[in-house]
């Protein structure tokens, strides 16, 4: 036996020599002759090699094997070796030592922990407890690179109970040897808010300790307490120091911090260009923050050109990161077409992706696209689910649409309370369309308790600017200080510049008994109501030139008001356009126009309408008949 180490530990030396001299595969023979021989430095640096791939196919099975081998007779780098493999399916950016470097710098090319150990398949389930028991071995045997990672597992729990005071013995060990990792694990150890020993002061100090000694996460870490004034005075232009020294050190995502603190002082623009390439690599590296900050400055063209296409790439790169606020984002640009085509079956996946996330927006959306049949299959149940996990993430127009299909559905009574009683939580909210939609339900009710309760709802939602209470009460012939105040309201909106307060005005200075007549002043709005698309003022106008009430008759240019109600989707000014197409007033006849607007306002469900409509069918049909 004593001969048999003697020749192994030649062979090892010889390998040593040869891999000097560029003799890989000579070197490798001898290594593997050495290994097969029990001598544990040979199976470790077999081991090695074919983690690494020196010389031979890379292959974490018989890498894991030789460094067992070696671990088991006692040789603690290997046992430091094998507690990091066995840890394969754990983060290991805090780790010291050979493999966890060579794990993280293939990881930066974007492959996968297990992948990149065992590229032939074989993956090591890993195994924490296990893991520890190697490591522990090699920190009992003064391996500092193993005592940090002892600490570490002690302090995150991970192969066994958490136990802060022995994490802090043995970070503390290795920090004694400048491992980085030890100093970076003492400064979390001290940064843990919820631990008696928190001192801020002492996890900043810790934190510049490991940036000095090369550790990236330790100059992000500090960049954080130097913008936070956590533990040491706040200096933001010290704080994008250490971001940038991160950056220069491999950290894959204190660009991020560094942009956001930089772009607060308005750098120059050069400076702004680097600070926007940075944010392109941390977010190519699926940093969902920097992704989102390109969206928004991409948005808001801050010294950038705007450019909606980048703004949608951002987003989808973020979407695609499991984002829920870039999930609804791109769903709303899909929806709209905006930097990407219109199109609504992504709209709905991406509105279902947020929904299901959490976002409540996202699910209302969905909700609306379910109830319409846009970008997905019609479904009024769907649509309920939608505007019920809405509602509960504690929307008020999900609440107010629930409510209204509930109310539309209800057969008891007890359905009918549990409807108004989401309207009535909405309205309480302040949402003015809820307000209007419980005060006609109120109204409904036909009880004086009831009356009084809705008129109470209707005047706070005309102080809040609804025109359409201002309506409702005008229909309650409201008098006296009410119908004071309903006019008020209306003159106000309507010096802003709102159709539907001048169309409403109008209609009371031109009808309303109530109020003083001022004919003029009433033409004069709805002209101006009917300039921004108000279809009721078109309407109205059509009415007023039609029949010469205030104004000259002038049926050509009564038809072209109705026309234009009508394109706005005005049901009977679809009826009237027809009917005035169909007897050539005002307007050149045309049988087939005439039908075809009709036929639209009976598809509106304007009565009058669907029985103009029927009795062409019918007559089209006997005229068949007789042919």
């Amino acid at each position: 036996m004593r001969i048999a180490q003697i020749a192994a530990r030649y062979l090892y030396r010889r390998a040593e020599r040869r891999r000097a001299r560029g003799q890989v595969a000579a070197a490798l023979h001898d290594l593997a002759r050495a290994a097969r021989a029990g001598y544990a430095p040979a199976q470790h640096a077999l081991a090695r090699a074919y983690q690494i791939g020196q010389g031979c196919p890379r292959s974490g099975a018989v890498a894991k094997r030789w460094y067992a081998a070696a671990a088991a007779a006692g040789y603690t780098d290997a046992q430091f070796e094998l507690g990091l493999i066995l840890l394969n399916k754990r983060d290991l950016d805090w780790m010291a030592g050979f493999s966890s470097a060579w794990l993280n710098h293939r990881a930066d090319q974007e492959k996968s922990l297990v992948a990149a150990l065992f590229p032939a398949g074989f993956e090591s389930d890993g195994n924490p407890a296990e893991a520890l028991a190697w490591l522990l071995r090699a920190a009992e045997a003064d391996k500092a690179e193993a005592q940090a990672n002892v600490g570490w597992l002690k302090l995150k729990g991970i192969g066994c109970e958490r136990d802060r005071a022995e994490a802090h013995r043995w970070l503390s060990a290795a920090a004694v040897h400048d491992v980085s990792q030890a100093a970076l694990g003492l400064a979390e150890y001290y940064g843990a808010a919820d631990a008696n020993e928190r001192d801020l002061g002492q996890s900043a100090l810790w934190a510049k300790k490991a940036s000095e000694l090369g550790n990236a996460s330790g100059s992000h870490r500090y960049g954080l307490a130097r913008r936070d004034g956590a533990g040491v005075e706040r200096d933001s232009l010290e704080a994008e120091r250490y971001f940038a020294l991160a950056v220069e050190q491999g950290h894959p995502t204190a660009a991020y911090d560094g942009a956001v603190l930089a772009l607060a002082r308005n750098p120059s623009a050069g400076e702004f260009q680097a600070l926007v390439e940075r944010l392109r690599l941390c977010a190519k590296r699926s940093h969902i923050p920097s992704a989102m900050l390109l969206a928004d400055l991409y948005g808001r063209g801050d010294r950038l050109q705007p450019d909606i296409r980048e703004v949608a790439h951002w987003y989808r790169v973020a979407a695609d990161l499991g984002d829920v606020q870039a999930q609804f984002m791109i769903g709303c640009l899909y929806a709209r077409g905006e930097g990407l085509g219109l199109d609504l079956k992504h709209a709905a996946r991406y509105f279902e992706l947020a929904g299901n996330g959490g976002h409540s927006q996202a699910a209302f959306n969905l909700g609306v696209f379910s109830l319409n049949g846009q970008g997905i299959e019609q479904s009024v149940a769907e649509a309920k689910r939608w505007f019920s996990i809405a509602a509960k993430g504690g929307l008020v127009q999900a609440q107010l649409r629930l409510g209204q299909i509930l109310e539309r559905e209800a057969v008891t009574q007890v359905e009918l309370a549990s409807a108004r009683m989401l309207i009535k939580r909405a309205s309480d909210a302040g949402n003015g369309e809820a307000k209007i939609a419980l005060a006609q339900m109120l109204l409904a009710d036909g009880n004086p308790d009831s009356e009084q309760e809705a008129l109470v709802i209707l005047r706070e939602a005309m102080n809040a600017g609804e025109i359409q209470a201002c309506e409702l009460l005008l229909r309650k012939e409201a008098t006296g200080p009410d119908l004071e105040a309903v006019v008020q309201s209306l003159q106000r909106a309507a010096r802003s510049g709102n159709s539907g307060a001048k169309f409403v005005l109008a209609e009371a200075l031109l009808s309303d008994e109530r109020v003083p007549r001022d004919a003029q002043t009433a033409i004069a709005l709805l002209k101006e109501a009917a300039a921004a698309q108000e279809a009721r003022a078109h309407f109205l106008l059509g009415i007023v030139y039609c029949q010469g009430v205030h104004v000259s008759k002038d049926l050509p240019r009564g038809y072209r008001h109705y026309l234009e109600a009508a394109r706005l989707n005005h049901p009977l000014a679809q009826y009237n356009t027809g009917v005035m197409l169909l007897h050539g007033t005002g307007v050149d006849k045309s049988v087939e126009d005439a039908i075809n607007w009709i036929r639209c306002a009976a598809n509106n469900n304007l009565q009058k309408a669907v029985e103009f409509i029927r009795g062409v069918e019918q007559r089209a049909l006997l005229a068949d008949a007789s042919n």
